[in-house]
């Protein structure tokens, strides 16, 4: 691409050992973005970015220390985040798409659709589509499809992948199941039990929500002329680290995994790039140090595998990482996303001047942009504010409201105890874990970076799961509400908790129970969806949203994908 400002510093990376090894990091030498389009005769160049959690990305903005702002504005680095006047940069050359959705296909959520530039919670999609999109005349989409907590050994197991036996530390054996095998072990010589999750169901999943965005081009990049499939890159590994079967297995997972890729998005020269966990040293030898050694095994210089020569690269992130962990997300220090986001990006452009052809993974589309279907007037336009692990896979950010902590592996009950059970059926395409609550000790909350807004209609939304069948849900609540400055956040009982139950916002509509899979379906899965609009000047105006959920009382009560959706309140619906 063209440029508007020179180089300002020396590179970030050298090539040493096996694996892209860190040689500073911060001071990239990228130039500022000049503003202008991609050369749209060309295919969109599509980077394919997948994993768990941390590829969501977790790096926040404010908030000083950690904070990206701090990295840049006060500390100098990525300068290429800012222009002249320390506003955030636009690459009007890349395109920053994110979709999400648990389990299999279908339940596509879409999250970012926009020029890349620095909005909400940051990951290492925003190093990656600068460099590559500096070292591209192509118009470039970084297409994310990827949720938190998946395991690659196990929801996101390839096809192809077959079972395997793995004898624990008490001598039991195991049987592992290949793809879509079910559940996820079982002692050797028993029968398995399936339950409502296969083996590689959130990679199918993951694949199709990333497909339905490129057949939908134009919608995503306007006016693009075709796409090409030119990379993937991989952060993943902290759930099969913590499992001695999966991370003893994951170099024979992840050979598949870039295998099967290429093959189902007909790229057969797409480049692939992972990166380690930040916290793993080389010669450690507990799970993250078997899912270290696994990535350097299948970078190309390591001649393991002749076939990905020039074509795979591993990022060694432990230097990059500012501290924490994955399973912490590196305390939402935005330097680590950016230092490994820089990381791989880099190395991306460095498999991409290896390649002597492009060889297109579609034929040439029309140029001529799709029709978008005419939208019914005067309904405002929706779109999700994103809310940490709102399927519960992990503990992400949520909270108890009596005591204002951290759940602390609360979550982790699966459907499938339920199902198994006889006492519910399985949920089409959602994961498997879900929020025990029972009663006011369990009730939960979640502070959102998301600042509340004037003239805004909220939709929050939750699905219930009653196990008991005795008569409808259990009554409960859904709450949204405002932290403000200048209250301590203990409501007044010494209780630090985020002004938990203070500062509610009153809901404008309640509906409350509806079946999840139809009216004619008494499969125990029922919806709440509680309404909030504000008016031109909301109290609270500007101050982080906290969304609250609340049980029935002493009834047991679970609780499973919560949902916030905003849009701008019409004339007449303002407060």
């Amino acid at each position: 691409m063209k440029t508007r400002n020179a180089i300002k510093v020396s590179g970030l990376l050298a090539m040493m050992s096996i694996g892209w090894t860190p040689v500073s990091s911060g001071k990239s030498k990228l130039p500022d973005p000049d503003g202008k389009s991609a050369d749209l005769s060309k295919p969109v160049q599509v980077f394919i970015l997948m994993g768990q959690s941390n590829m969501l990305g977790f790096g926040k903005i404010k908030g000083g220390e950690g904070s990206l702002e701090q990295a840049v504005k006060e500390k100098g680095l990525y300068p290429y985040l800012i222009d002249e006047a320390g506003n955030w940069t636009e690459r009007k050359d890349v395109r920053n798409v994110r979709v999400m959705g648990s389990g299999g296909p279908g339940q596509t959520r879409v999250f970012n659709n926009e020029w890349m530039t620095i909005k909400g919670n940051i990951g290492p999609e925003m190093g990656i589509g600068h460099h590559v999109g500096h070292a591209l005349e192509a118009p470039v989409m970084i297409l994310k499809s990827c949720i938190g907590n998946r395991g690659l050994g196990w929801d996101l197991l390839p096809p192809g992948s077959e079972s395997f036996e793995h004898t624990d530390a008490k001598g039991v054996t195991w049987v592992h199941p290949g793809y879509k095998g079910s559940p996820e072990r079982w002692e050797k010589g028993s029968e398995p039990k399936k339950i409502g999750w296969y083996a590689g169901l959130q990679y199918d999943g993951d694949v199709a929500r990333a497909k339905e965005v490129l057949a939908d081009l134009n919608t995503y990049y306007p006016d693009a002329g075709g796409y090409e499939v030119a990379g993937f890159c991989w952060w993943q590994g902290d759930r099969d680290s913590r499992n001695e079967a999966l991370s003893s297995r994951y170099e024979k997972n992840l050979v598949q995994l870039i295998k099967q890729l290429r093959k189902d998005f007909k790229a057969p020269n797409a480049k692939f790039v992972t990166a380690s966990l930040g916290q793993t040293k080389k010669g450690a030898v507990d799970g993250g140090g078997k899912i270290l050694d696994a990535m350097l095994a299948v970078d190309g210089d390591s001649g393991k595998y002749p076939e990905f020569k020039g074509n795979v690269a591993t990022v060694y992130a432990h230097p990059l990482s500012k501290g924490s962990d994955s399973g912490s997300h590196y305390g939402g220090n935005a330097e680590t996303y950016m230092n490994i986001g820089d990381a791989m990006g880099e190395a991306m452009v460095g498999l991409l001047k290896n390649r002597s052809t492009v060889v297109a993974s579609e034929a040439p589309k029309s140029t001529k942009r799709a029709q978008a279907p005419e939208k019914a007037k005067n309904v405002p336009a929706v779109s999700l504010i994103e809310i940490d692990e709102p399927g519960f896979e992990s503990d992400g950010s949520w909270k108890f409201g009596r005591t204002g902590l951290g759940v602390n592996g609360f979550f982790g009950a699966s459907h499938a105890n339920y199902i198994n059970a006889g006492l519910i059926d399985p949920l089409p395409n959602r994961g498997v874990f879900f929020a025990y609550n029972n009663g006011p000790q369990h009730d939960l909350y979640q502070v959102l970076p998301t600042a509340l807004g004037a003239d805004t209609i909220y939709t929050l939304k939750v699905v219930a799961i009653h196990p008991s069948f005795v008569g409808s849900f259990p009554g409960g609540e859904l709450r949204l509400g405002y932290v403000p400055d200048t209250d301590d956040g203990t409501g007044g009982d010494g209780v630090a908790n985020d002004s938990y139950g203070e500062f509610l916002l009153k809901p404008s509509a309640v509906n409350n129970p509806t079946p999840v899979n139809g009216d004619e379906v008494d499969d125990g899965f029922q919806a709440w969806t509680w309404t909030f609009t504000t008016g031109a000047n909301p109290a609270g105006l500007g101050q982080k949203l906290r969304v609250e959920i609340l049980g029935g009382g002493g009834v047991q009560s679970l609780f499973d994908n919560v949902q916030l959706e905003v849009a701008a309140a019409k004339m007449d619906q303002r407060k």
